[in-house]
C-alpha cells in the first residue's frame, strides 16, 4: 500500500497564504504564480509576498520560490505593499482581510501586523502633517 505524503508545514502554509489572496483579489493562484504583469495580479501577488513575509518565518528565497519568484522581488513586493497600505484604504483593506484569515487564530501575530500598520500610518500622517505646515508657512 501506497502512503500519501504530505507537503512539507511550510509549503502547507504558503499554500493556505496564496489561497486566502486568491479568494479576496478573485485572482486565480495559477495567474499568481505566473510572469502576467496586469496590475491586478501584480497588486495579488505583492500582497501574497507580504502577507507570507509578515505571517510566517520562511525565508523570501522559498516564499519566492513558491509563486516562481527570487527573493529581491519578494522584498520589493513587501516594500510595495507595505506604501500601498498607507495610502490606499481599499487595498490595506483587502491585506486586513487575507491577515484575518491566515491568521484567525494566531492573535499574537495579528497584534504584530496591526502594530505596524498603525506604524505605518503614523509616519505617513505625520510627514502630511509637516507638509502642510510647511506649506501655510510659505
Amino acid at each position: 500500500m501506497k502512503k500519501t505524503q504530505t507537503a512539507p508545514q511550510h509549503i502547507q502554509k504558503l499554500r493556505k497564504i496564496l489561497t486566502a489572496v486568491s479568494q479576496v483579489t478573485g485572482v486565480d493562484r495559477g495567474l499568481i504564480k505566473e510572469t502576467f504583469r496586469d496590475a491586478y495580479i501584480t497588486e495579488a501577488r505583492q500582497m501574497y509576498c507580504y502577507v507570507a513575509s509578515a505571517t510566517t518565518d520562511i525565508a523570501s528565497i522559498e516564499i519566492g520560490s513558491y509563486i516562481n519568484r527570487d527573493h529581491a522581488s519578494v522584498i520589493y513586493s513587501r516594500t510595495k505593499c507595505e506604501h500601498l497600505m498607507t495610502t490606499d484604504r481599499e487595498y490595506s483593506e483587502k491585506v486586513e482581510k487575507i491577515m484575518s484569515m491566515v491568521n484567525h487564530q494566531d492573535k499574537p501575530a495579528r497584534i504584530a501586523f496591526l502594530q505596524k500598520t498603525i506604524a505605518s500610518y503614523k509616519f505617513e500622517l505625520v510627514k502630511l502633517l509637516k507638509e502642510v505646515a510647511d506649506e501655510e508657512q510659505q
